[in-house]
């Protein structure tokens, strides 16, 4: 019998329905599919880690930690809802192998998956033959081609090297740095440092430190608007002034001539090639882009969709096809036509050309690109209908035809100062228009030129002609900082950390290497958040007081460095080639945990007790560092601060973190809701920081008055009614109709009603709880004012 394990249920009945598996063994819950000779069972991701310090033996403070083997053991412990799960799966994978003629490994092909399947097959101790099923996609014909072309064990042998050294090097560099960590700092809470994390960890405490200490130059230039045949456009002047007072004195001839004449117009045609296919780190920036999604979650939703056989295998790090899949291409886009929101796009492609720029064989690693399979879906919704379609999308865009556009530049002179202005016009859209031009690629470069420029579409000029300008102002500018991070421009900068490194040789042989893998980038950033280092505020990732305080314990040191991260991931990589020894690499890693051990005893300081999983803030009044204390985010007077302190509850009411980071920055809340006076009564409010008092205060939301009114009489005594705005009121008699009742403004035909004797119902009012209700008002002419009718 031969047994194939999958590296999840979904998969395993996915294959066993092509090799004819399809009885259940008794029941389900014995844990395989069996039947034509096959028996297909399944893993539940990783079943099987390597022991922990404490299951080797170490001691609590023991270090360094470098043990001659690695020992496995069966993850979820006792107490886990998992746990006999997993030890039932275990000794059913077990008893397969022992009993199987060959075992098939169809875990996730990738160093992961090969990792999954070499733990469990070594903590079994099995022995039985095997051989690797290697596909892109789970459709029926990417099954049946993979097990015909089934690869031997053998030739899997450098790829389980490279998984074990990865997760070995972690492990040795994880344990080690952080207990070093933990005992030098004698911080009493979680804290972690990782061959991957920590560099990350550095990246986003950098770039924000520059953001906040960034100190923009100002400078000015002249702006103006110029008309021919009714067509208005902007120009701007080449020149850029260091002062105000220089741009006015330049601006003033030129607001004093009220013509520019067309120096010159140069027109020439702009070609936009289509961008390149998806990978996971790719899809991931753009669904941060255009729906805010996490990476994490990008790479969830695009498993499953795998996993439904709606997309290739996610995890790839390749842009590009082979030639092989390049063939099955039209007919893909022919069965992608049936989906409306393509159908005129896929259409479009029909009998023409594609375009190849996404085609080469020497640029596919493990996997191809992301493209859908001939499995059009009908039934999604939510982000997996977002995520598809932006695959789908993406492939239609990819072997497109090039966008043409016609771009004009052109320059004016008055008053001895040039101006430019740049318009453009899109003469064919091609790729461009598979959405619309609604969603320009995230990873396509912009046209040469100075976005500040672009006018639009420019109107026919020619050269030597004046038009007359108007509104010319002075417009000032500054430079800006670089933004702060994002899941997208984090995920980014982690793929191509390797092009910045400042040794010529280094930065070549790294060129394309990032620092960990399109599989666990967005794993890393999730792990920084869990441990409290950082947080993520909308789309921005932001450190917090414990994540920069550990960050200033390995600030320049080599657990920190990216460029030495990126070269771990060079050897991970030429280990998986076969070019470079594992222990080589396991040698290194070694040095350099008690390098890092030595590093950390001799430079850490005490970590702050109040150090919290919270953004670092300065003081909105006086700029100093705030604290974030349990009850409250406080400037400390003691260290030189002015006191301001933003209590965590106000009035009964316990503030978002939202409204934190608003007052801390100096700005009003949004409308807070559920606050109570003194009498326990609710209400609603805005919050911001007095600067002067240095205390918080309440923001209430001014009313307008309805609108005056006149010609109304008293239908008590026949006087005319005076209004102010906010009521109707009989000088007379003291008749009083207030023309708000409970939040609701009356109409007008409403308050004539009232006033003739009828009763009028109002929908829409608002109890002191906040709920609306609806009720009838009627006049009672005894009282003299509006009451609620029975």
């Amino acid at each position: 019998m031969k047994v194939i394990i999958a590296e999840k249920p979904s998969v395993a009945k996915e294959i066993a329905k092509i090799v004819g598996a399809n009885t259940p063994h008794r029941d389900k819950a014995n844990g395989y599919l069996e039947g034509n000779g096959y028996a297909v069972t399944w893993a539940f991701g990783h079943l099987v880690g390597l022991d922990t310090p404490e299951q080797m033996g170490y001691n609590n403070g023991e270090l360094p930690m470098l043990p001659d083997r690695f020992p496995t053991h069966i993850l979820n412990p006792a107490g886990s809802d998992m746990s006999s799960v997993i030890k039932k799966q275990m000794k059913t994978i077990e008893t397969l192998f022992k009993g199987a003629e060959k075992i098939i490994v169809a875990t996730d092909a990738g160093r992961e998956g090969e990792l999954i399947f070499r733990y469990i097959y070594e903590q079994l101790g099995s022995h039985t033959p095997f051989e690797r099923l290697w596909i892109s996609s789970l459709t029926d014909e990417a099954i049946r081609k993979g097990l015909k072309e089934l690869r031997s064990g053998a030739d899997m042998a450098p790829l389980s090297e490279a998984a074990h050294a990865r997760s070995e090097a972690d492990w040795i560099t994880g344990y080690n740095a952080s207990r070093a960590l933990r005992l030098s700092t004698g911080f009493r809470g979680i804290l972690s440092l990782g061959r991957v994390q920590t560099p990350v960890l550095g990246m986003i405490c950098e770039r924000t430190e520059a953001n906040k200490n960034f100190v923009p130059t100002p400078f000015w230039q002249i702006g103006a608007s110029l008309t021919k045949n009714g067509s208005s456009f902007k120009v701007l002047s080449k020149n850029k002034y260091d002062t105000e007072q220089k741009a006015n004195a330049a601006a003033a001839p030129v607001k004093a001539e009220g013509r520019m004449k067309v120096k010159s117009v140069e027109k020439k045609q702009v070609v936009s090639k289509p961008p390149l296919l998806y990978d996971l780190t790719a899809l991931q920036r753009a669904a941060n882009g255009k729906y805010g999604m996490t990476a994490d979650e990008t790479l969830k939703v695009a498993q499953s969709l795998y996993e439904k056989k709606y997309l290739s295998y996610p995890r790839t790090g390749s842009r590009y096809i082979s030639e092989d899949v390049f063939r099955t291409i039209p007919a893909l886009i022919s069965k992608v036509a049936g989906y409306g929101p393509f159908a005129k796009a896929a259409a479009g492609l029909a009998g023409k050309k594609l375009c190849r720029k996404s085609v080469n064989d020497a640029k596919i690693t493990d996997h191809h690109a992301l493209i859908p399979t001939d499995n059009i879906p009908s039934d999604l919704s939510g982000r997996e209908k977002q995520i598809w379609e932006m695959v789908c999308g993406r492939m239609l865009e990819a072997f497109g035809e090039d966008c043409l556009s016609d771009r004009t530049t052109a320059l004016f002179e008055s008053a001895g100062q040039i101006f430019s202005a740049t318009g453009s016009v899109v003469t064919y859209a091609g790729w461009r228009g598979v959405f619309g031009f609604s969603e320009p690629a995230p990873d396509q470069k912009k046209d040469d030129g100075d976005e500040d420029d672009d006018a639009g579409v420019l109107p026919p000029l020619a050269e030597g002609e004046s038009l007359p300008s108007k509104d010319v102002e002075v417009i000032r500018k500054t430079d800006k900082p670089l933004p702060i991070y994002t899941d997208a421009t984090l995920l980014g900068e982690m793929e191509t950390c390797g092009k910045k490194i400042d040794d010529e040789e280094m930065r070549e042989a790294l060129k394309d290497v990032g620092i960990g893998t399109p599989a666990t980038r967005a794993a890393t950033i999730e792990i920084l958040i869990k441990r409290g280092y950082i947080v993520r505020e909308g789309k921005k990732l932001l450190p917090t007081e414990l994540g920069c305080q550990v960050y200033s314990m390995v600030r320049g040191r080599r657990i920190a460095d990216v460029n030495t991260s990126a070269q771990w991931e060079h050897d991970l990589a030429l280990i998986e080639q076969g070019k470079l020894p594992k222990g080589r690499f396991d040698k290194e890693i070694r040095t350099f945990a008690v390098e890092i051990i030595d590093d950390l005893k001799k430079n850490c300081k005490p970590i702050d007790a109040s150090a919290t999983g919270e953004p670092t803030r300065t003081c909105p009044v006086c700029g100093r560092p705030m604290k974030n204390m349990k009850f409250s985010v406080s400037c400390d007077s003691e260290a030189g601060g002015c006191g301001l302190k933003i209590n965590r509850e106000i009035a009964g009411k316990k503030l978002p973190a939202s409204a934190i980071e608003a007052l801390a920055a100096g700005k009003n809340t949004a409308e807070i809701k559920g606050f109570k006076n003194k009498e326990g009564k609710p209400f609603n409010a805005k919050l911001r920081v007095n600067k002067e008092t240095k205390k918080l205060e309440f923001v209430f939301a001014k009313r307008e008055a309805p609108a005056k009114t006149e010609g109304k009489v008293c239908p008590c005594c026949g006087k005319a009614l005076d209004d102010n705005g906010w009521k109707l009121s009989c000088p007379d008699c003291g008749l009083e109709i207030w023309k708000t009742m409970c939040k609701k403004n009356l109409t007008e035909t409403q308050l004539d009603a009232l006033l003739s004797g009828k009763t009028v119902e109002v929908k829409g009012m608002t109890k002191k709880d906040g709920k609306k209700f609806d009720a009838k008002l009627k006049l009672d002419k005894d009282a003299k004012k509006i009451v609620f009718a029975k």
